[in-house]
């Protein structure tokens, strides 16, 4: 940098950070980028000072006709930022919050590409550093802003999926998934809520690559929350990994434990994602619950059902994993007339599911010599998840 001046510097690195935004919002950001470096300007009265025009013309950039700033140097923005990361690396992690903060305040046209170019500066820093702080801080903040919550959702896939930081980065988010909860985004101890909603939707897109990690840490969000927009988030996952090619055998098997489980948050988490996928139908109006390959009678989406509408969620749980095949007996409960299903996707899938319950084959229950039963409840695996061939 040939600007020895400091706020010369932070002008040209805002305006590199920047590139392409309107001349007042650089003049503005270069102040508030010189009080994050620990370097605020020093204030001015009147017309002292250099104004715009100068400063853009001393930092080797164009003032364009529609007010805008823009280096003339194909790659020279990007080459600021590089030099600055290594002359600098002191500041690196507050150049990095100071960017996120502006993509969440600058207009949506502005704010998006400013936060595809933090995501790439994030996860570098992360690799770099080895270090969460920043990543965690830059997707809080924008979790917690409608315009950027996907972009937050981007950052923890990106940095999940990294061949160096990936590993690392997927334990981080199963202890910010067990953390409890708060809605102080600074809270380092606890996970805020609008981290947890965006963890949610993350594991979501890696479910594909890595399903039984992403259905670890959803199990351990559905646990460590008591806030409905979570537990919402966490319901919404499982919908979409259930629309994913050969994962409805998964999920099947985690709802089981979860219905099962002594935690009330768990049974929540699935209750609402059952209610989720009971909502769904396919194009010619079938309930996603009812179609399989195969063509035995299944009474899992009647269990499920009886679950997820029983005040008790844990009473007659237990025959969904250790009894798929129920007998008649077990399976049939009449309903007062007022009760019975209708023709809407939830009604049709659990009158459907009961239908083809009372034609399962009676199978006596294994028990013990004295007609007791010995079942043991199953509830979610503390263990991390196993590693999939694909798994780093």
């Amino acid at each position: 940098m040939r600007n020895s001046d400091s706020a010369h510097r932070n002008y040209l690195l805002a305006a590199a950070a920047l590139d392409g935004v309107p001349a007042e919002t650089i003049y503005d950001a270069h102040s508030t980028l010189g009080a994050a470096l620990d370097d605020p300007p020093r204030p001015t009265k009147g017309q002292q000072g250099p104004g715009t025009i100068q400063l853009t013309d001393t930092i080797g950039a164009e003032l364009g006709t529609d007010d805008r700033i823009r280096f003339l140097k194909p790659g020279y923005a990007e080459a600021v930022v590089d030099y600055f990361w290594v002359d600098r690396p002191h500041h690196v992690a507050a150049f990095t919050q100071w960017t996120a903060e502006q993509a969440a305040s600058l207009p949506r046209d502005l704010g998006v590409p400013l936060a595809e170019r933090v995501t790439q500066w994030a996860t570098r820093y992360t690799l770099a550093k080895q270090s969460f702080t920043v990543l965690r801080a830059i997707a809080t903040q924008w979790a917690s802003t409608k315009q950027l919550h996907s972009h937050a959702q981007d950052l923890l896939v990106a940095s999940a999926v990294d061949p160096t930081a990936g590993k690392p980065a997927r334990e981080q988010y199963l202890a910010w998934a067990k953390n409890p909860d708060t809605q102080e985004l600074a809270d380092r101890k606890h996970t805020p809520t609008a981290l947890k909603q965006a963890l949610a939707g993350a594991l979501a897109q890696l479910g594909p690559a890595y399903p039984q990690i992403a259905l670890k840490r959803l199990s351990e969000l559905a646990a460590n929350t008591t806030d409905t927009g979570v537990t919402d988030a966490v319901g919404d996952a499982l919908m979409a990994l259930w629309d994913q090619h050969g994962l409805q055998k998964t999920i099947r098997t985690t709802l089981t434990s979860w219905f099962n489980a002594s935690q009330s948050h768990y049974t929540a988490a699935a209750r609402r994602a059952f209610l989720h996928l009971a909502d769904r139908t396919t194009l010619d109006g079938t309930p996603v619950l009812l179609t399989r390959a195969d063509t035995d009678p299944d009474s899992w989406p009647l269990t499920g059902w009886r679950c997820a509408l029983d005040g008790d969620l844990h009473r007659g749980c237990h025959a969904l994993q250790h009894r798929p095949h129920l007998p008649r007996a077990a399976l049939h409960r009449p309903q007062p007339r007022s009760q019975r299903l209708g023709a809407s996707p939830r009604r049709a899938t659990a009158h459907r599911a009961h239908q083809s319950a009372r034609r399962t084959p009676h199978r006596p229950a294994r028990g013990r010599p004295d007609g007791s039963h010995n079942h043991t409840s199953a509830s979610p695996s503390d263990q991390p998840a196993r590693p999939t061939p694909h798994n780093p």
